[in-house]
């Protein structure tokens, strides 16, 4: 099963953890004027990411593949953006 990536800027980070905890922590920081979020990659790497009210980040995930459409460019994947503003 694929993880979700998490994409700040341009720095990109995998990882396998409740992706609407996550959300409300990123929401929780922006609220608060900005602050450190902690994630953990599938790799076990702890990384502290600073997240503003300037911060452009989204989660994306790859789908499952259809089996009629598994080529050889692989699956395609998609974007589940909100608003970092969301509850200011």
């Amino acid at each position: 099963m694929d993880v979700p990536t998490l994409v700040v800027g341009t720095q990109r980070y995998r990882f396998d953890v409740d992706v609407e905890d996550l959300k409300r922590s990123i929401v929780d920081a922006v609220r608060n004027g900005g602050s450190f979020v902690t994630i953990i990659s599938t790799a076990g790497r702890r990384t502290d990411l600073l997240i503003t009210a300037s911060t452009e980040a989204r989660i994306e995930f790859a789908p499952p593949p259809e089996p009629e459409s598994a080529g050889a460019s692989g699956p395609e994947t998609f974007r589940d953006d909100f608003d970092l503003d969301y509850g200011l």
